[in-house]
């Protein structure tokens, strides 16, 4: 019988160990591009890459430099980045630099544009103004509660990007104004998706991490204050409307993932 009791704690204790050895060493060095289709004609044909939450700390060089390799390689029509570049209260670590994080994302390459808007870390750091700046030198268009049209082939496509809901910066009429169909909006925070116009065709938000940690057929194991919202990953429908959630890149308050591999979203419309 002690045996039995000895066999099983070991294998509890192996197990624990390496769901540890996982979750703080493994998946969060995974980056996958998470490949879906969405049914639009009026975006038929059309490729979009989004990517939110890189969390970029000082030693992220290799990590950044992975990440756009990855998006790249996609050739994608149109790159969308959903903010929250800076690194996020992770102990022990600095944020990247906003100079070093632009001389990264200007290596980034969308056929018909590269837009962003900006997430509440970046917010808090105070460094919207900076990185607007530097941006704005290069081939990356800022799109904070503001549109724009790309001419894909015969489709007029208009760009919409809605600043960061949980910061207070959204201002949905102002983003929205003059734009027609079809419309392609991103944002940081998904907490908005029901306030957007139902004649989006598609919002993408990221903000979530998927949870960041999840317990499989459970769910995210908690929800930290940043995480609020019923908005956590994947696709969701609200009278018209369709959003995308993306689990993100990176990583907040501790280096951890646990069933919510960091990805980039590779959308192909059908």
């Amino acid at each position: 019988m002690l045996k039995k009791i000895l066999i099983a704690i070991s294998a509890i204790i192996i197990v624990l160990i390496s769901t540890a050895i996982w979750g703080f060493y493994i998946e969060p060095n995974i980056l996958i591009a998470n490949r879906i289709s969405i049914q639009d004609k009026e975006l038929s044909g059309i490729k979009v890459v989004f990517v939110s939450d890189l969390h970029l700390c000082k030693d992220d060089e290799s990590r950044i430099n992975r990440i756009i390799s990855k998006i790249n390689n996609e050739n994608a029509d149109i790159v969308l980045l959903g903010g929250d570049y800076m690194c996020a209260d992770m102990q022990g670590k600095t944020t990247m630099a906003p100079q070093q994080i632009v001389e990264h994302l200007v290596k980034i390459k969308g056929k018909y544009g590269v837009f962003t808007v900006f997430g509440n870390h970046d917010s808090a750091f105070h460094i919207i103004k900076k990185m607007s700046d530097l941006l704005s030198k290069g081939n990356i268009t800022i799109l904070q509660n503001k549109n724009t049209t790309v001419q894909i082939g015969e489709k007029k496509i208009c760009i919409a990007g809605i600043a960061d809901f949980s910061s207070g910066l959204h201002k949905i009429n102002q983003t929205f104004e003059g734009t027609a169909k079809p419309i392609v909006a991103f944002t940081h925070s998904p907490d908005l998706f029901q306030k957007i116009p139902n004649n989006v065709n598609i919002l993408f938000a990221g903000h979530t991490h998927g949870g960041q940690v999840a317990i499989p057929f459970w769910g995210p194991l908690a929800k930290p204050r940043h995480l609020v919202g019923k908005y956590v990953k994947g696709f969701y429908e609200f009278e018209g409307r369709k959003m995308f959630v993306s689990k993100g890149c990176g990583n907040s308050h501790m280096n951890v993932r646990f069933c919510c591999i960091p990805e980039i979203v590779v959308a192909t419309f059908e």
